[in-house]
């Protein structure tokens, strides 16, 4: 009898201590961040934003230094996509034609890498893609969420069909209607920002099929 009652008073108090650390851990994540702990958690995002801005504009050095191979044909992802636009980061995941199946944005960057600039692909974790993933995502900042859609096809419900679709093609990083008064300084960082410069390669025609999203 003792020795059921000592069981369960053990089993009681396991009970009451895992409760205590749920409940810790649930406060723990409700503490607002400090001014200096958010400033530090934009600097390390807007520093992949930077690496993936080099890297969208077939930058070399960028890519020697991570060791990836975009393009053997001479294009840059901007060339397709100037400030990233027409990427549509806001619709993954969802079917995509090209890749022939359910996909995020990441297999569609593959995609593109691996088939018009006949590059090689990258791995899914790794830094390139996560910087790249980072300035199109940045570039498109403000647009609506908007999961399965098709941007070629129908939307999927009413509201789809007309609330933010202004705002789904925000005029790109270096559009002066879109820059952000905190990222006006930043024209020596990013290349679009300083010259709005082209890389030095073989040009392509944005209506080239090989070039569009859906």
């Amino acid at each position: 009898m003792k020795k059921m009652i000592r069981n369960g008073l053990v089993a009681a108090a396991g009970i009451l201590v895992g409760s205590l650390l749920i409940v810790t851990s649930a406060r723990a994540h409700k503490a607002k961040h400090t001014p200096q702990q958010l400033k530090a958690f934009e600097e390390v995002f807007m520093e992949q934003v930077r690496v993936g801005d080099l890297l969208f504009h077939g930058d070399d050095g960028a890519q020697k230094k991570l060791n990836v191979t975009l393009s053997r044909t001479g294009t840059a992802c901007a060339m397709c996509h100037p400030f990233a636009t027409d990427t549509h980061p806001y619709e993954f995941p969802k079917f995509q034609e090209q890749v022939g199946q359910f996909a995020t944005l990441r297999d569609m960057i593959n995609w593109c890498i691996e088939k018009p600039a006949e590059g090689e692909k990258l791995d899914t974790d790794s830094a390139a893609m996560k910087a790249l993933e980072a300035y199109i995502y940045w570039s498109n900042r403000g647009s609506k969420l908007d999961p399965g859609e098709t941007s070629s096809g129908s939307p999927r419900s009413p509201a789809s069909a007309s609330a933010g679709r202004g705002r789904h093609r925000p005029g790109g990083a270096c559009s002066a209607g879109t820059r952000r008064a905190s990222h006006r300084s930043s024209a020596s960082t990013f290349p679009c920002f300083a010259s709005r410069r082209k890389p030095a390669m073989r040009t392509r025609s944005r209506s080239s099929s090989r070039c569009r999203t859906p």
